[in-house]
């Protein structure tokens, strides 16, 4: 696709130069979802380009109007066993999972968003078991097929 590729977390970090934890234990999370706010507007405007928002971007409803306004949004899908699988090597330095059982906790922020993930997503694919080629390939079917508003 030739796209180019954002990751809103990332660009945060950029921006306020500093990591994710630390503007969480500094600021705390409202202060995060503001500088998420503003960093979802901006990608969002753009064409062209792949974006990768935090999991908790859809929470906004200012962040999901932005997302599927001219966007095609696909939810990545996995199950919490899977998501702390992929997490391990890091799931000690995010903030919303510090807690005594991050499965459990991934579990919980998993029930507490469907909603608006699905609100968020015009499609979504599976990524459970499968290689990176086969979702790619998911995506792609998806984009290609995709009717612009």
């Amino acid at each position: 696709m030739h796209w180019r590729f954002v990751d809103t977390d990332t660009e945060i970090e950029r921006q306020e130069g500093q990591r994710i934890p630390q503007l969480f234990q500094k600021r705390g999370e409202a202060y995060f979802r503001v500088l998420e706010r503003r960093v979802v507007q901006e990608v969002c405007a753009r064409r062209h380009w792949v974006i990768s928002t935090g999991g908790g971007a859809v929470l906004d409803p200012a962040n999901r109007t932005a997302m599927r306004d001219r966007n095609l949004v696909i939810w990545l899908r996995a199950t919490p066993e899977t998501i702390l699988e992929r997490l391990r090597w890091s799931v000690h330095t995010r903030p919303l999972l510090t807690a005594p059982d991050p499965l459990a906790r991934i579990r919980e922020m998993a029930a507490e968003r469907h909603n608006e993930y699905s609100l968020a997503s015009h499609a979504a694919t599976d990524t459970d078991e499968k290689s990176h080629e086969a979702v790619a390939q998911e995506l792609w079917n998806q984009v290609t097929a995709w009717k612009k508003p």
